[in-house]
């Protein structure tokens, strides 16, 4: 049999060894056998998500118990690093939505436009500032879950769902720390909470427009003449629906 905890444990440790690679002289013997290997593993991941799979491997592995079967509780856990695992720039559109999607112009000093100051009340356009914040990885999921609670001066409130808990990892929130204070000119203070949200984050409404697409697709399918008599004329059920791409044809 396969033993799972035994193979969480060593997907941990190769996790760790190839943190260790990542460091600015690595921490790795120069005669270890698989030093080539995982230098080569370190330049394929970052930091951030080397630490996030770290993570949920050693959080899977204490879970083992609590599922249903070792087999289920280990294919959970993969199926965790995968759900977080970091998207390509496509993936999530920007909002508000650019017609020519051009990256923000850069002033002369290399950094971001300044943000004006925002309010108390916590209504700025947070999905807006974080379409533009210059993070990848770990660091972007968790920015593109994020919602914002409350803004008072240069103190942000941020909520994540529970699910996203893995993603609260150190270093992703001082990257997204560093890349508000870049944006807007002056440090900042971030505060992260975790609980119900309100489907304000950039990959919320990301999700809720690709379901809208996916829905208008389904309806018009389903109300065409054409396809209704196909499906009435061979006894026939639509399984799926898919809408076309922007610059795809029909």
């Amino acid at each position: 049999s396969i033993a799972f905890d035994g193979a969480l444990t060593e997907l941990a440790t190769l996790l760790h060894r190839i943190a260790l690679a990542q460091l600015p002289e690595a921490a790795l013997a120069e005669d270890l056998a698989e030093r080539e290997r995982l230098v080569a593993l370190a330049r394929r991941f970052d930091p951030e998500s080397v630490q996030l799979y770290y993570q949920i491997a050693i959080q899977g592995r204490q879970d083992l118990p609590l599922a249903p079967d070792e087999y289920a509780g280990f294919t959970m856990t993969l199926m965790r690093m995968l759900a977080f695992a970091p998207q390509s720039e496509e993936a999530v559109a920007p909002v508000p939505p650019s017609p020519a999607r051009q990256a923000p112009a850069k002033p002369a000093s290399g950094h971001l436009a300044a943000v004006p100051p925002a309010s108390a009340s916590g209504n700025d356009d947070w999905p807006a500032l974080v379409s533009r914040l210059r993070v990848t990885g770990a660091a972007r999921q968790l920015a593109d879950r994020s919602e914002l609670v409350s803004r008072t001066g240069d103190k942000f409130v941020l909520r994540v769902g529970n699910e996203s808990k893995p993603l609260l990892i150190p270093a992703s929130i001082e990257r997204i720390k560093a890349a508000l204070a870049e944006a807007l000119g002056r440090p900042v203070q971030v505060e992260f909470q975790t609980g119900q949200t309100q489907g304000a984050s950039v990959a919320a409404i990301a999700e809720n427009e690709r379901r809208a697409r996916l829905d208008k697709a389904s309806r018009q399918m389903n109300d065409d003449p054409f396809v209704r008599e196909l499906l009435s004329s061979f006894d026939a059920t639509i399984e799926s629906v898919q809408p076309l791409q922007q610059g795809q044809q029909s």
